[in-house]
């Protein structure tokens, strides 16, 4: 593994050894001739005993470039950014770590340096918050999923670094003050904020781990030094709350003497502490308030050395794929939370009140492309209610040609249902079949009306060969019944599962959906479908503007979370407008292929489900948005990330045009309309929250999801060949 280490200060020496140790080859490179030296006649001998002589040293401008696997930064943060940003272009490394803090405060250039990083997709960018890697962070991380089990829920977080920076300089003996150095200028990332910004690190990693999603608002308190030439903030007290309503402090100083550095989650029956440098060589976990017998200290014993070579082992591990990259804590989204949220702290004291954040849009979110609600494949049944048991059993033995019901075989899908209730259960014929049935209780739908339409169309597709599930028709002749106040229909049972994103699942999906779009260009009830059209309201800019105009109350978190994600979505809807908009095909389309409407059984699609929301809309609206439910899929199964999402996007496509032909230029105009269905949806959403007083479909969880899920196709449309 050949890596490049930029910078040869204190850092770079501790981060050459653990890569040396990991048996790396090193090379640093500095612009100062005089830090090489000192590195190899003085810092590093004297830290390890020896120089190694296998490390290159190169001043700046002389070193090789190209064929480097890691590249490391450790300049000064006000210069991280324009370091990182010719790295990559340069030597586009399969890892760049930037030393914390990511950037200065005042963020100048973070935007153009997420811009680049979207441009080298397999490079994982990550930062060098290195405690949330060590052994006393990993412990306390399974301590909170067990408290959120056992404990009650966190109450609040509260994390402090405060230490004397006479330990910087004395392992900087160079240096005769702040003034040398940025470490005394805020504005270049130095004092209290950036050189201890590993405790707003610590405490948003903990709240992520608790599940209080990221920090929200900021309220500070700085104490400014002015010194000479150097300006800094010596104490810095920040109060966060979570979007979810985590609120707890952060205490950052370079003035306290002994030092202190802690973590405390706060739960409603115990708390948890996390302790470094209890002693140079001891970190401390502890679990308190549980009583006698219950309460647990763990010592874990470390070097210095030890900190940066576990920083090193956890790249080794995301490049030999043993760790997701969405899965890294020390991935790049999670440092740009943490510099924007001391960037809110420092304007939250300046303007002397509470900053709401709004991160910037970035390519790889942590929640990009990894499981929601709808990777879960497998489809289990629960025990139905034993009043349901018996009035379904009475209901379809009474108008169904069954002679006998199991009634303790009913059960009811285990997942989260919206648009209908569905039951599984084992029943006789009256010519004494042995029979397994589904059992389908309508709730979006209830005029027979437009359940008669679903009908027909299952026996219009059924006669194209497109898979759909069988229904059976009741004594009566007809296919559905009604009672209950619902109408109810009886489905042949398919055996199988949901889409679980194996590559022959994707293949075959995008194989049934365009015999599904090819059969549905003779649809004979197009003039019913048109009568819906009314439910389904198209996006627009304003109809966005008037959603958020009403969010403007900011009453709860659901207001908050859309004035949050405001920018997001006006740029998005911007976005949609960039791309071309040709004469695209109209026709009927199913509307909501995701893979819960799917079942697959042995690798092949067996029953394309639930044609609610069909209507009358361009054929592309319909395809873009199964592809990238799919390929999203595909990578969670395949654990790729979002590489292995444009690959299966691509696959999708190109199986689906050798059925369903679709010209050059409809796919240039796809991500329009992926981007215009996403936005109609939340759009859709809020509309009836707000408007109509219907609070269904409109809570924090499925906003989030579906920022996510625009986050997506943004991250697609910019990478797709």
């Amino acid at each position: 593994m050949k890596v490049k280490i930029i910078g040869a200060g204190s850092i770079g020496n501790h981060l050459a050894q653990a890569c040396r140790r990991a048996n790396w080859e090193v090379t640093i490179v500095d612009r100062d001739a005089a830090a090489l030296e000192r590195t190899k006649t003085d810092i590093y001998p004297k830290r390890y005993g020896a120089w190694d002589e296998s490390i290159q040293l190169f001043q700046a401008g002389q070193e090789p470039k190209g064929g480097y696997d890691v590249i490391l930064i450790g300049t000064p943060p006000d210069t991280h950014l324009t370091v990182a940003r010719q790295a990559l272009k340069e030597d586009e490394p399969r890892i760049l770590q930037i030393e914390k803090p990511l950037c200065s405060p005042t963020l100048e250039g973070l935007n153009e340096f997420l811009e680049e990083v979207k441009k080298h997709p397999k490079t994982m960018v990550v930062v060098g918050y290195n405690h949330v890697l060590a052994q006393n962070t990993l412990q306390t991380d399974a301590l909170i999923e067990r408290g959120k089990k056992e404990f009650g829920g966190a109450l609040t977080i509260d994390t402090e670094f405060r230490s004397h920076w006479s330990g910087v300089f004395k392992a900087h003996p160079w240096l005769t003050g702040p003034a040398d150095t940025y470490l005394g200028f805020w504005k270049r990332g130095g004092g209290a904020g950036g050189e201890h910004s590993h405790a707003i690190n610590l405490w948003q990693h903990f709240a992520h781990a608790a599940g209080a999603g990221r920090v929200k608002k900021v309220s500070a308190v700085f104490d400014y030094v002015t010194d000479g030439a150097s300006s800094y903030d010596r104490l810095a007290f920040l109060t966060l709350t979570t979007e979810k309503g985590l609120t707890g402090r952060v205490v950052q100083d370079v003035i306290s003497n002994p030092k202190t550095k802690i973590g405390h989650i706060r739960f409603e029956k115990a708390r948890v502490e996390w302790y470094c440098d209890v002693t140079k060589s001891l970190d401390q976990v502890m679990l308190t308030g549980l009583g006698e017998g219950k309460d647990l200290s763990q010592d874990i014993q470390k070097t210095r050395p030890d900190e940066f070579f576990q920083e090193i082992k956890h790249m080794q591990d995301l490049l030999d794929g043993k760790i997701n990259f969405s899965d890294s804590p020390i991935r790049l989204e999670r440092a740009v939370e943490t510099i924007c949220v001391l960037a809110a702290a420092h304007r939250s004291y300046a303007e002397g009140k509470s900053i709401t954040i709004e991160y910037p849009s970035y390519m790889s979110s942590p929640e990009l492309f990894s499981p929601n609600n709808h990777s879960q494949f497998e489809i289990a049944f629960r025990p139905a209610e034993a009043e349901i048991r018996q009035h379904l059993a009475t209901a379809l033995k009474e108008r169904y040609p069954f002679d006998s019901i199991n009634v303790d075989s009913i059960g009811q899908v285990n997942e989260a249902e919206q648009a209908s209730n569905n039951f599984k259960i084992d029943v006789v014929t009256e010519t004494g079949t042995p029979r397994t049935i589904l059992v389908r209780k309508n709730i979006s739908v209830s005029q027979e009306k437009e359940v008669e339409l679903f009908e027909k169309t299952l026996d219009f597709l059924r006669s194209k060969g497109v898979p759909v599930s069988p229904l059976i028709v009741a004594r009566d002749g007809l296919r559905h019944v009604r009672f209950d106040e619902h109408v109810w229909q009886v489905f042949e049972f398919i055996s199988g599962s949901h889409y679980s994103g194996k590559p022959e699942e994707l293949i075959s999906a995008a194989e049934k959906f365009a015999q599904l779009h090819v059969a549905f260009i003779d649809f004979p009830y197009v003039s019913a479908v048109r009568e819906r059209a009314g439910k389904r309201p198209p996006f627009s800019g304003e109809a966005l503007e008037r959603v958020l105009g009403a969010a403007k109350r900011n009453e709860n978190e659901i207001d908050a979370l859309l004035l949050n994600h405001a920018s997001f979505l006006r740029d998005m809807s911007a976005a949609r407008d960039r791309f071309p908009s040709p004469s695209a095909r109209m026709q009927v389309v199913h509307g909501d292929l995701h893979p819960h409407n799917t079942i697959f059984s042995d690798g092949k699609l067996k029953a394309i489900l639930d044609f609610d929301m069909m209507r009358e809309t361009e054929l592309l609206r319909d395809v873009g948005f199964a592809a990238h439910r799919f390929a999203r899929q595909y990578a969670v199964h395949e654990h790729g990330g979002a590489e292995a999402a444009v690959s299966g996007f691509e696959q999708f496509l190109a199986v689906y045009r050798k059925i369903n032909p679709l010209s050059d230029e409809e796919l240039k105009s796809l991500p329009r309309f992926l981007f215009d269905e996403l936005l109609r949806r939340i759009v859709t959403d809020f509309s009836r929250y707000y408007f109509q007083g219907i609070t269904r479909f409109a809570n924090s969880t499925e906003l989030e999801k579906k920022i996510v899920l625009l986050r997506e196709a943004e991250y697609l449309s910019q990478h797709l060949s």
